[in-house]
């Protein structure tokens, strides 16, 4: 898809995505986003895309425990959050 559309940065650094960009980026309400400044100025803008590897280890083994659904929520936001960092 070869688009072009012209956004606005509000006064607190915030700027709304079309929604015919949203829907064919595959981005809903939360996404993570990863930006990358280029050498020539622009800006590259790629959805942050969760690898099966970090989810290692999330699954009860025998004899332990299973984690709750919020804890697994909690890592996997944590996980997004380390990898938007890099």
């Amino acid at each position: 898809m070869s688009d072009t559309t012209t956004v606005t940065i509000s006064s607190k650094g915030q700027l709304v995505l079309p929604r015919r960009i949203r829907e064919a980026m595959g981005l809903a309400q939360g996404a993570k986003l990863t930006l990358r400044l280029k050498a020539d100025g622009s800006l590259e803008v790629a959805p942050l895309r969760l690898r099966a590897s970090s989810l290692f280890g999330l699954l009860a083994k025998p004899g332990e425990a299973a984690l709750s659904l919020e804890d697994i929520e909690a890592a996997i936001e944590q996980s997004l959050d380390e990898d938007a960092a890099k």
